[in-house]
């Protein structure tokens, strides 16, 4: 990049080309390396009257959040532009500036975007602070045109740089223009605009509020669409194939030349800065119904090309039921601002043709229309709306419903083209993301277990994943008969929705063992054997707490058909008797007491369970077996559990 560029701060990253995407190819402008005269051709634009546009904004409310006015234009850039020839190398250079005084930024919308191999488009401000490109053919929309994000500053310069065996002409004209009248780049917009105080009450989508959402989060995206500022989420299909299907509301205008912004988010708990550099651009429309007086405010889209896999895109679940649900949760940028989210334990209701919904932490503010709710099964249930009002702890909101939407104009034909007839559906990586096949009922599947076999205890925590498809929702385990581990417990993590992951407790089952995977109240259900084993050492398991005055019940092991004598002990100074016995704990035998003994079945295990005295001075006990072994002396330890009393 030549040194004229100080800064490439939003455009400047060289991410991999997918056709159609708002993606870079590599590239460079080659003016001013190669000395090319810095004067050239200006397109000015009348000025604009902003004071208007902010009335205009006042009184419309800020519905949608609008930060920029769309000035036509009919520029017919290689008419226009100023053209230089490097002899050396054979390259033509063509550049036109286009300025709206006193714009923050300027975007550019090309309404015929034709560029043939060995052409590549760069646009950067005026002061070489900020550069986007190099754009080719392949950036071309379906409508034959094209979007660019926002330059920095009131003056955009366009440079095309064509290769001497360039096919053909490049045909490169402007329709649109937008002039950003409130500074897109003020990460407190929203906060500047409103004469409230809601930033105090609005909550980033990292902060503790939305730690069961880091996996739905990645679904929402910004859109900048007609100088407009509203959110919007990737929906997934039962094919699973990643085809990017985008829900948004109907009111923040048509997308077909918007910028969507992905994964901008601070990666505090805050939503002050975030990385602006993932965008995308265009997108078809499929379906539209109108605002709540007698329609959805929704809107579906399919974005003009792949979403990359570097933007770590999640394609959300959905739900075409007609039900309300207990809790709900919206995420969306307000104020055009990194991610935010408002969390409604009260759940959504019904109010004709939307939800409504008051918050419990958060709220919303402009930029979140168009931005999903998601139910307590974390799918989305339709595009944010409405408010009541924008004070903090009483403000309602509506979204249209996804269930009318969905009926209405047959969204089926898109988001289930194998035809299931699927009421609600998870949510995806996407193509070939998890590496198997999903089932057709967008359940939860499982793939694979890793590793395969294992014993029924040991020493060092044993790490299981498991690999599949649709693991969003997942809230239940189910290890073999007695075994059953519940995710809002902590006792496993889903990673994303290919995989979960969870430390395996002690089993007192062997062989074959099914390992299910459970959605809320036991739907969906998948399952996959795991291979058990007999660990060879004695050993002991049990929970780590207990409560005074109850029954503590655990679990003895070790090869089949040994016998272990179990002990208690409040002390951790070991008992030695040399080439007999020991064990770490008991003070040389004189703070120790026999609670039982077991046998090991034929699976390597038996429950034991002693009662556990009232309130007293001692809150933690210790316990630890001697395992009989044939031959007598000397007898093998088990490993020792530490437990907390509970007072």
């Amino acid at each position: 990049m030549p040194r004229s560029f100080v800064l490439a701060s939003l455009c400047g990253a060289i991410l991999a080309a997918v056709a159609g995407a708002q993606v870079r190819h590599v590239g460079e402008p080659l003016a001013d390396r190669l000395g090319f005269p810095r004067a050239i051709p200006r397109f000015d634009l009348p000025a604009l009257q902003v004071s208007r546009l902010r009335i205009e904004d006042e009184q419309r409310n800020h519905w949608p959040l609008r930060y920029g006015e769309v000035i036509p234009t009919s520029l017919d850039v290689m008419q226009l532009a100023r053209v230089d020839f490097d002899g050396a190398s054979g390259a033509i250079v063509s550049r036109l500036a286009l300025r709206s005084v006193g714009a923050y930024t300027l975007g550019v919308v090309f309404d015929r975007f034709e560029l043939p191999a060995g052409c590549q488009l760069f646009l950067y401000d005026a002061g070489r602070r900020e550069l986007c490109g190099a754009y080719e053919g392949s950036n071309r929309h379906e409508s034959g045109g094209f979007a660019v994000e926002p330059v920095i500053g009131d003056e955009v310069v366009l440079e095309l740089v064509r290769a001497p065996w360039a096919a053909s002409d490049p045909v490169l004209q402007v329709s649109e223009l937008i002039h950003d009248y409130r500074d897109l780049r003020d990460e407190r917009l929203w906060d500047r605009l409103s004469a409230q105080a809601e930033g105090a009450c609005r909550v980033g989508i990292n902060c503790p509020e939305g730690a069961s959402y880091q996996i739905a989060k990645r679904s929402v995206v910004r859109t900048l669409a007609g100088g407009t500022l509203c959110s919007a989420a990737l929906l997934n299909n039962t094919r699973h194939d990643g085809t990017p299907y985008l829900l948004t509301a109907e009111h923040c205008g048509v997308m077909t030349n918007a910028v969507f912004l992905f994964r901008y988010e601070d990666p505090s708990c805050g939503f002050a800065t975030g990385n602006a550099s993932r965008t995308m651009s265009g997108a078809s429309r499929l379906a539209s119904s109108a605002t709540l007086n007698g329609g959805y405010d929704s809107q579906l889209y399919r974005l003009n090309g792949s979403v990359p896999a570097t933007y770590q895109p999640f394609y959300a679940g959905w739900d075409r039921r007609s039900t309300g649900s207990t809790r709900a949760a919206s995420i969306g940028h307000g104020g055009g601002e990194p991610k935010q989210i408002a969390i409604a334990n009260g759940g959504l209701q019904s109010n004709g043709t939307s939800w409504a919904m008051s918050w419990t932490a958060g709220m919303l503010v402009g930029g979140n229309s168009g931005g999903p709710v998601f139910d307590n099964s974390q799918r989305v249930r339709g595009p944010a709306c409405c408010v009541t009002s924008f004070t903090c702890g009483q403000q309602t909101a509506l979204y249209g419903r996804f269930d009318l939407f969905y009926q209405a104009f047959n969204l089926g034909q898109w988001l289930d083209p194998i035809g299931s007839g699927v009421l609600f559906l998870d949510g995806s990586n996407g193509s070939g993301a998890c590496g198997c096949s999903p089932a057709t009922t967008g359940y939860p599947k499982i793939c694979t277990i890793t590793p395969s076999t294992v014993s029924n205890w040991s020493a060092t925590p044993q790490r299981i994943r498991l690999s599949g498809v649709s693991f969003t929702g997942a809230r239940r385990l189910e290890i073999g008969n007695n075994v059953v581990l519940r995710r809002d417990d902590g006792q496993f993590a889903v990673l994303d929705d290919c995989t979960i992951e969870f430390d395996l407790p002690a089993l007192a089952e062997c062989g074959t063992v099914n390992v299910r995977v459970e959605l809320q109240g036991g739907l969906g259900a998948d399952s996959q054997n795991l291979q058990v084993n007999l660990a060879s050492t004695p050993w002991l398991a049990g929970p780590a707490t207990t409560e005074a005055g109850q029954t503590y019940s655990f679990l003895s092991g070790g090869p089949a058909g040994r016998a272990n004598y179990c002990f208690v002990s409040f002390t951790t100074a070991p008992s030695i008797l040399p080439g007999i016995a020991s064990l770490d704990m008991g003070t040389s035998f004189t703070d120790l007491l026999q609670i039982g003994s077991s046998t090991s079945s034929s699976c390597g295990s038996a429950p034991l369970a002693f009662p556990v005295n009232g309130p007293g001075i001692v809150l933690t006990f210790y316990l630890q077996a001697l395992e009989l072994t044939p031959g007598g002396p000397p007898f093998r330890s088990s490993n020792r559990l530490t437990v907390q009393k509970t007072l």
